[in-house]
C-alpha cells in the first residue's frame, strides 16, 4: 500500500545536506535530517533567514502530514494549497 511505503521512500531518497533549489529570491532550503516536530517524528529542513544569515530558521514536515499529503494525492490526483 502507498500510504505505508511513503515514509521509508522518503527516509531512502531524502538526505541531510539535500538541497530544494527554489525560484525565491531569498535562497534554497536545505535538508537538515530527521527530528520532532510537535511531538511527531518529522523531517526537519532549513531555510534561510534574511536578518541573520548564518541562523537558518528550521521547519518541519510530520510524518502525519506525509500520509495526509500522500492520501489526498492518491484519492483525489490533486494537490492544492488548503
Amino acid at each position: 500500500m502507498i500510504d505505508s511505503d511513503i515514509i521509508a521512500r522518503i527516509e531512502y531518497t531524502v538526505t541531510p545536506g539535500v538541497v530544494i533549489y527554489t525560484t525565491r529570491k531569498g535562497g534554497n532550503y536545505m535538508m537538515k535530517g530527521w527530528g520532532t516536530r510537535r511531538d511527531e517524528c518529522a523531517l526537519i529542513y532549513t531555510i534561510p533567514n534574511n536578518k541573520e544569515p548564518s541562523e537558518p530558521y528550521e521547519k518541519g514536515i510530520t510524518v502525519s502530514e506525509w500520509r495526509q499529503a500522500c492520501a489526498q494525492l492518491v484519492s483525489a490526483r490533486v494537490f492544492t494549497r488548503r
